[in-house]
Protein backbone atom coordinates (compact mmCIF):
# COMPACT_ATOMS: atom_id res chain seq x y z
CA UNK A 1 0.00 0.00 0.00
CA UNK A 2 1.17 3.27 -1.18
CA UNK A 3 1.56 6.32 1.82
CA UNK A 4 -0.36 9.38 0.62
CA UNK A 5 2.53 12.22 -0.08
CA UNK A 6 2.37 15.81 1.68
CA UNK A 7 1.32 17.37 -1.07
CA UNK A 8 -1.69 15.15 -2.10
CA UNK A 9 -3.00 15.12 1.01
CA UNK A 10 -2.84 19.14 1.59
CA UNK A 11 -4.70 19.45 -1.78
CA UNK A 12 -7.22 17.02 -0.83
CA UNK A 13 -7.64 18.72 2.59
CA UNK A 14 -8.14 22.40 1.07
CA UNK A 15 -10.69 21.11 -1.78
CA UNK A 16 -12.61 19.86 1.30
CA UNK A 17 -12.38 23.18 2.68
CA UNK A 18 -12.89 25.28 -0.44
CA UNK A 19 -16.21 22.90 -1.17
CA UNK A 20 -17.27 23.62 2.33
CA UNK A 21 -17.96 26.89 1.98
CA UNK A 22 -21.20 28.53 2.14
CA UNK A 23 -21.13 31.68 0.65
CA UNK A 24 -25.25 32.79 0.98
CA UNK A 25 -26.24 35.12 3.46
CA UNK A 26 -28.91 35.15 6.02
CA UNK A 27 -32.05 37.17 4.73
CA UNK A 28 -34.83 38.77 6.62
CA UNK A 29 -37.69 38.98 5.52
CA UNK A 30 -39.68 42.19 6.50
CA UNK A 31 -43.18 41.53 5.12
CA UNK A 32 -42.61 44.54 2.85
CA UNK A 33 -42.06 44.52 -1.00
CA UNK A 34 -38.34 44.01 -0.58
CA UNK A 35 -35.83 41.55 0.94
CA UNK A 36 -32.43 43.15 2.32
CA UNK A 37 -29.71 41.29 4.48
CA UNK A 38 -29.15 43.72 7.11
CA UNK A 39 -25.71 43.21 8.73
CA UNK A 40 -26.35 45.58 11.44
CA UNK A 41 -29.30 48.00 12.12
CA UNK A 42 -28.44 51.82 13.20
CA UNK A 43 -29.64 53.02 16.64
CA UNK A 44 -29.47 56.53 18.37
CA UNK A 45 -27.12 57.16 20.78
CA UNK A 46 -30.05 58.39 23.50
CA UNK A 47 -30.88 54.48 23.13
CA UNK A 48 -27.93 53.37 25.03
CA UNK A 49 -27.91 52.91 28.46
CA UNK A 50 -24.67 52.26 30.26
CA UNK A 51 -25.39 49.98 33.52
CA UNK A 52 -23.52 50.58 36.55
CA UNK A 53 -19.61 49.27 36.35
CA UNK A 54 -16.40 49.91 36.12
CA UNK A 55 -17.20 51.65 32.31
CA UNK A 56 -19.73 54.11 33.41
CA UNK A 57 -17.10 55.49 36.04
CA UNK A 58 -14.38 55.77 33.56
CA UNK A 59 -17.35 57.60 31.41
CA UNK A 60 -18.27 59.76 34.36
CA UNK A 61 -14.51 60.65 35.68
CA UNK A 62 -13.32 61.28 31.98
CA UNK A 63 -16.52 64.11 31.62
CA UNK A 64 -15.13 65.55 34.89
CA UNK A 65 -11.54 66.23 33.64
CA UNK A 66 -13.31 67.89 30.63
CA UNK A 67 -14.19 71.45 30.58
CA UNK A 68 -16.02 73.91 28.28
CA UNK A 69 -13.62 76.72 27.49
CA UNK A 70 -15.94 80.72 26.84
CA UNK A 71 -14.66 79.74 23.49
CA UNK A 72 -17.14 76.56 23.32
CA UNK A 73 -14.25 74.34 23.03
CA UNK A 74 -13.37 71.53 25.01
CA UNK A 75 -10.22 70.81 26.41
CA UNK A 76 -9.05 69.45 29.32
CA UNK A 77 -8.86 70.53 33.15
CA UNK A 78 -5.10 71.52 34.26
Amino acid sequence: MKLITKPTLLITLFLIVLMSCNNETPKIVTGGPEVVSFRALPFEIKDVQLPDGPFKLATELNIQSLVVNKYGTISMKN
